[in-house]
């Protein structure tokens, strides 16, 4: 009755009939109901069972008396606790119900956690870049002065040893400049000044 009630609420479910042996390859669902009847004990260690395989989904179950059923060690692992046998075609809709909606709440929230994953990432290339954009201000300006004050010592009359180390901190403020020019798309990226 129950394998037909739910095929019925959920046309395109795929019900099965399992015994406590295919646990073990029981495939991803949104959800399973467990129908004890009146083995109320069994409840949990099936369910333990589930949960040692991995399996995540909601599970529902369905017992002749609830309130015989153990409940607190049911709740600790996970399951929700649904109707009696006999109210099973009044009750399971709303379970089911409540069941799917939860699936896509939490599917929503691994999705904002995704997003604010991506949005956390934005936010530190975003203040690397402005850094790097406060970084290359910094050390433009006093590497153009440095700069140009070795150009026009260039223009001096030097000891040739002199002449040479002269030469030499003109080539390495060049490139110390280009440097600071390589990381210009950094900067831009994080809004930092060009």
């Amino acid at each position: 009755m129950l394998r037909d009630l739910v095929q019925t609420l959920v046309p395109q479910a795929r019900v099965d009939s399992a015994d406590t042996s295919v646990i073990r390859h029981l495939p991803p669902s949104h959800c399973v109901i467990l129908s004890v009847g009146q083995m109320y004990e069994s409840a949990e260690s099936v369910v333990r069972e589930l949960r040692a395989r991995g399996n995540a989904d909601d599970v529902l179950v369905v017992a002749d008396d609830v309130a015989l059923l153990p409940t607190t060690a049911l709740q600790r692992l996970g399951a929700r606790l649904a109707v009696a046998t006999n109210e099973v075609a009044t009750a399971l809709p709303a379970v089911l119900m409540e069941s799917l909606r939860d699936r896509a709440l939490r599917q929503a929230s691994d999705e904002a956690v995704q997003l604010q994953t991506a949005l956390r990432q934005v936010q530190a290339l975003i203040a690397a870049g402005q850094l790097a954009g406060r970084l290359q201000h910094r050390l433009n300006n006093p590497l153009a002065a440095l700069l140009a004050e070795a150009q026009l010592l260039e223009l001096e009359p030097l000891a040739p040893e002199v002449a040479a180390s002269v030469r030499r901190i003109v080539e390495l403020c060049r490139r110390v400049i280009d440097e600071t020019r390589s990381i210009d798309g950094l900067a831009n990226a994080g809004g930092g000044p060009a």
